[in-house]
């Protein structure tokens, strides 16, 4: 794993990403439920084309309750190590040392890492009764385990109103889920590197 200490959201944060998967994406490549091929797989391997090509990011759409769960982000990381008693090591983004791929962990815990969401109190208590990491972020999760290497991942549901969530995942428990991801992020690097190749030929890149 290779560490940038960047500021996340920061230009250079964003610089880092331009033209590669990142792990909150993953989901675009796997579907969640079944880690099949996604229908979205083309479209977001032109999206990562387009970064590249304009040399800046494509940074979509930011909701209320996504910015909310910005600004109480910190709190999130202070209530998970006084609860579990582990120092978390704030990071900026994260690179596979054998790939072109990365995430942007919400930190580092002793051999573990953490990924906190501060969603509406609707969706946190539906979290809390379904008691597992939500369909919408297990391939963030096995993201996360792969490019880092970790040997657990904690996943922290968090509202400041209603008691906080948190689960774990253990990478050996998940290694079949992951060797999938992992062939099927290859395949995305080669796809990207052929039609790069092309677009540098047809002059559309120098």
């Amino acid at each position: 794993m290779i560490i940038h200490n960047v500021e996340q959201g920061s230009p250079a944060w964003w610089d880092l990403r331009i033209g590669i998967p990142t792990a909150s994406e993953f989901d675009k490549i796997l579907t969640p439920a079944k880690l099949e091929p996604s229908k979205s797989v083309d479209g977001y391997i032109n999206k990562l084309l387009a970064e590249w090509l304009r040399g800046k990011p494509d940074e979509g759409f930011e909701s209320e309750w996504m910015k909310r769960g910005k600004e109480v982000e910190q709190e999130a990381r202070d209530y998970y190590s006084f609860r579990t008693g582990a120092e978390v090591q704030q990071v900026g983004f994260c690179y596979i040392e054998d790939g072109n791929y990365g995430c942007s962990p919400d930190g580092l815990v002793e051999e573990g890492g953490l990924e906190i969401k501060c969603p509406s109190p609707g969706i946190h208590v539906g979290y809390i009764l379904d008691g597992r990491v939500p369909l919408d972020y297990r391939l963030q999760i096995l993201g996360n385990l792969l490019v880092t290497g970790r040997k657990y991942w904690d996943f922290c549901s968090y509202h400041p109103d209603i008691e906080p969530l948190i689960i774990r995942t253990w990478q050996k428990d998940v290694m079949d889920e992951m060797n999938v991801l992992h062939k099927a992020l290859w395949d995305v690097d080669r796809k990207l590197k052929a039609k790069q190749k092309i677009l540098i030929e047809r002059g559309f890149k120098k």
